[in-house]
């Protein structure tokens, strides 16, 4: 019994990327192109949006920037 699945690459999520391959225009040869998943990207754009919108930072940020004023 293996354990390996060979498989063709055509299009799937690997590891949170985004493996697919295609055609270059006006070439018969076939390229493997790296993307991030859509669930990597919305997991990491989630995790931006919570650190950016924390009240402390956006309190931090003000004094900081009242502070350069002020001098």
């Amino acid at each position: 019994m293996t354990k390996t699945l060979i498989t063709h690459i055509d299009d799937f999520d690997f590891l949170g990327w985004r493996i697919q391959r295609h055609r270059r225009k006006g070439d018969t040869r076939r390229f493997a192109y790296n993307n991030p998943s859509k669930t990597a990207l919305a997991s990491t754009t989630g995790k931006v949006k919570t650190i950016c919108r924390r009240p402390a930072i956006v309190k931090l940020w003000s004094d900081e920037a009242n502070l350069h004023k002020s001098a």
